[in-house]
């Protein structure tokens, strides 16, 4: 088993996404060591609650993931379309769809590679 944060250099290169989500604006940071995507943070504006819980919980699920080797594209795809209770129209999916979108938007300003993820 592979400890998250053992190895985590101190400093991070990243950069952060604003999504609109039907439980508030969500925060979604991605991390790159060495130009490999390694780390997802998120962060909904309403503080605690269920929906902060599995956006907290997905970041720290992506970040495991790309630690071990998954491709970012791979995890991106797996997201896309993922609505919730709280989807109030069509245009405004969410938080784990607007994750997949940011995770999309950094494939993207990264080149759009298939890379991703650290070498386990």
């Amino acid at each position: 088993m592979v400890a998250i944060l053992d190895d985590r250099p101190e400093v991070l290169e990243g950069t952060t996404y604003k999504r609109h989500t039907p439980c508030g604006n969500l925060y979604v940071t991605v991390n790159s060591t060495e130009g490999n995507p390694t780390e997802v943070l998120c962060q909904l504006g309403k503080s605690g609650g269920c929906a902060s819980a599995w956006v907290t919980t997905m970041a720290r699920v992506l970040s495991v993931a790309l630690q071990n080797g998954v491709p970012i594209k791979k995890l991106q795809k797996q997201l896309v379309g993922v609505t919730c209770f709280n989807q109030v129209n069509t245009e405004e999916l969410g938080c784990i769809h607007q994750i997949a979108k940011a995770l999309e938007e950094n494939i993207n300003s990264s080149g759009g590679g298939d890379g991703g993820g650290a070498s386990p």
